[in-house]
């Protein structure tokens, strides 16, 4: 049937880190594609910018089995069970005999049952994190234009890149956007509320060069939402670097005062002179608090952009 053909031909061009390994959690693949092929919209996305996302998952998928395989081919060896004179050949005796797939496999399967359903499931959780992904873009094209893009900016997708993030809700985790018109934007399944707040809060302070900070622009919607990218940038001159270490400060005073707790390495971005964290999720409470009226000011910040 045409369907399972345009399948297979997609398949073909997923780089599998190791074919005999991939048979484990290709059911998975092969049906969260079918499923995802069936409800994209062809005019926003094209099959070439699945593939570095397709690309991720099953390197993921991999470096979670590859430990358990090499447990049980050294096992298989200290039993003289694997045959062959090469490395290679002797590698495939584990996975293939003369008649097909080996019979120990099932062995190993229901030995390690629970790895297998956990990546079969992270497959799939992600593979629907996708899926409602474009749908909520496919929604949110016009609002997104307005808050976060141009009018000029291109509504079909070139590049679909899962980034390494924190699985919440099912596994979803977020996603970068780059549209053919250049713009990127990430998604990100989480409430976005406090993003808002804080640059909310930013724009409150005022604070005067060389001391002022930037963040991402933020399109928040009721359990997820989107925000502009913001990529890792060297400074260009000398000063900018005091500059960027004066902002530090400030940032880090302003993360101490809203009891800030997720302030690693990786959430910190470098963009030029300018600091920020990468997520804002666990900020504001101690702030809000002192204001009197959270609530009032949550509604505002977020219907700034409704």
């Amino acid at each position: 049937m045409p369907g399972y053909l345009h399948i297979q031909d997609f398949l073909d061009r997923i780089e599998f880190p190791d074919a005999y390994r991939a048979f484990f959690y290709l059911e998975a693949i092969e049906s969260g594609l079918a499923r995802l092929l069936s409800s994209r919209n062809p005019h926003t996305v094209e099959i070439e910018a699945l593939l570095p996302f397709f690309n991720s998952l099953v390197d993921d998928a991999d470096r979670s089995m590859a430990p358990v395989f090499a447990y049980e081919i050294t096992l298989a060896k200290q039993k003289t069970s694997l045959q062959g004179s090469t490395t290679q050949s002797r590698y495939r005796s584990f996975f293939l005999d003369s008649e097909g797939w080996a019979p120990h496999l099932r062995a190993v399967r229901t030995k390690y049952g629970f790895l297998f359903n956990a990546v079969s499931d992270a497959l799939v959780y992600s593979i629907n994190n996708l899926i409602e992904c474009l749908t909520r873009f496919h929604a949110d094209w016009t609002r997104l234009k307005q808050f976060l893009l141009t009018e000029e900016s291109s509504a079909r997708i070139k590049k679909i890149t899962l980034l390494s993030s924190d699985r919440h809700r099912m596994g979803r985790q977020p996603i970068l956007l780059e549209l053919q018109s250049g713009s990127k934007i990430i998604y990100k399944p989480t409430d976005l509320v406090s993003d808002v707040l804080f640059g909310s809060f930013i724009d409150l302070l005022k604070l005067p060069k060389p001391f002022d900070l930037r963040y991402a622009r933020v399109m928040a919607r009721v359990g997820y939402g989107w925000i502009e990218f913001i990529p890792h940038e060297s400074c260009s001159e000398y000063y900018e670097i005091d500059d960027y270490y004066r902002r530090t400060g400030v940032l880090l005073a302003i993360a101490d005062y809203l009891n800030y707790t997720d302030g690693h390495t990786e959430n910190l971005i470098a963009f030029g002179p300018y600091p920020d964290f990468g997520r804002h999720r666990n900020v504001i409470p101690a702030w809000i608090c002192e204001q009197g009226k959270p609530l009032s000011f949550i509604y505002y910040a977020g219907a700034k952009n409704s």
